[in-house]
């Protein structure tokens, strides 16, 4: 698994430190949390306003390992999270500091969390809960445009369009001799444009969209026995949980909905007005990041 951390100096110079772990969605990559575009590279944003992260490519996406992609699945995307979050907290994860942006600040052993939110986008949100109700051992929850009784219409004429191309045994990840089972979630730049964007700059659009990607299609076809089993096991998670969703989102709906499953958990939604299924690249994107940074703060996290 490959990923970066992002932080400012003093979080990892502290003696107690905190971290939030992050989940990209089916569609996209660890690329969603640092878009390289002034004022949306969401990592960085954050750092700015204090907070540490770690964004990685999940399995079958980007940097990390790209196995046959029928091979892996929702658990298993839960599972590997939930070992993240054990090396966070014990610092037995490897830094490349010759990759670093300021190598003296990864000189020696790797720095351990003592307090770990996790996050997820999209599909994203839903490995996180999973990994919440499954594993725990964790401290905060960020549910981020997904809802397992929300999906549009739209969602799923792309989810079965998707999952057809899975049934005849999928595409290879990338290009031709690479492992195969992925699929494209969107079909085509237009449909990944007209589904995950609303009140965006065109410049951040135009930067997103070349990293459109195929997912691994394991991903897909357990998705839904993965709605089912969160239905059941939602309300037992305990730690504070933020829900974060866009008015204008294409794809998924019921923010509210959603919030009411987690009967056991202190809970704030967040409704962005104008804002699509990337939420945190519409225009509203500042107090966004704002609002996030905020619930972070007030609950140690």
């Amino acid at each position: 698994m490959s990923g970066h951390l992002t932080a400012p100096a003093s979080v990892l110079s502290g003696s107690k430190r905190a971290i939030t772990f992050y989940q990209h969605g089916i569609a996209s990559g660890e690329w969603y949390w640092r878009l390289d575009v002034p004022g949306y590279h969401y990592a960085e944003e954050l750092a700015e306003r204090g907070h540490a992260s770690l964004t990685i490519d999940r399995l079958g996406y980007g940097a990390s390992d790209r196995p046959d992609g029928l091979d892996t699945c929702i658990g298993a995307e839960a599972d590997i999270a939930h070992q993240i979050v054990r090396q966070l907290r014990s610092g037995t994860y490897g830094l490349d500091a010759a990759a670093a942006t300021d190598p003296a600040a990864v000189k020696g052993d790797p720095p351990a969390f003592d307090t770990v939110t996790l996050a997820g986008q999209s599909n994203g949100g839903q490995v996180v809960q999973i990994e919440a109700y499954s594993f725990g051992e964790i401290d905060g929850l960020m549910i981020m445009d997904w809802s397992d009784r929300g999906l549009t219409p739209e969602a799923n004429t792309r989810f079965f369009s998707a999952l057809q191309t899975c049934m005849a045994g999928g595409q290879p990840s990338r290009k031709a001799g690479d492992p195969s089972g992925y699929a494209y979630y969107d079909l085509g730049a237009d449909q990944f444009r007209r589904g995950n964007f609303h009140d965006t700059e065109e410049r951040v659009v135009d930067a997103a969209t070349p990293h459109q990607n195929r997912h691994p299609c394991g991903d897909m076809t357990s998705q839904l026995d993965g709605v089912f089993t969160d239905l059941e096991h939602i309300g037992s998670i305990e730690v504070p949980v933020l829900l974060v969703y866009g008015d204008d989102d294409a794809r998924v709906t019921g923010g509210a909905a959603h919030q009411r499953l987690f009967t056991g958990a202190d809970t704030e939604l967040v409704d962005i007005p104008g804002a699509g299924h990337y939420a945190t690249m519409a225009r509203s994107a500042p107090r966004t990041f704002d609002r996030i940074a905020r619930w972070l703060d007030a609950r140690g996290l």
